[in-house]
């Protein structure tokens, strides 16, 4: 996943239709970015989806600690399952989904980082998969 992303987006229509529920009118927000606050669908028992506002980050379960040295946002399909700090999510099925009309990827170049701005052809909202932790 990105560093940053955008939900400028006041109302998420496509995913209130999608999951049948209501999204509450928030404010636009163009960079969103790793400990910042976050509304977010969190899946619980029975495939049921729960509207929460988290911090955007996954601290370990093993972590003694809500804001622990150790966190990460980004936790790649191919080493979700095998990495210490995401895998017990993962393996519980602590699924979210967390709704963006788009993100920020970097090229460096030699000592310059320039932003790269992705967004879905429709311009529409769309939604990361994620996963939380207790």
């Amino acid at each position: 996943m990105c560093g940053h992303f955008t939900l400028a987006a006041q109302r998420v229509d496509g995913l209130e239709a999608a999951l049948g529920g209501k999204w509450p009118a928030s404010p636009p927000h163009y960079r969103v970015a790793p400990s910042h606050p976050i509304a977010l669908l969190r899946r619980g028992a029975g495939c049921v989806y729960t509207l929460v506002l988290e911090r955007w980050g996954l601290a370990p379960s093993w972590s003694d600690s809500s804001r622990p040295s150790y966190s990460t946002f980004n936790a790649p399909a191919e080493t979700v399952a095998d990495k210490r700090a995401s895998r017990g999510a993962f393996r519980q099925r602590r699924r979210c989904l967390i709704p963006a009309d788009g993100w920020y990827e970097w090229e460096r170049r030699g000592n310059l980082k320039l932003p790269w701005y992705f967004a879905a052809r429709h311009g529409g909202t769309f939604a990361f998969a994620g996963l939380w932790e207790r």
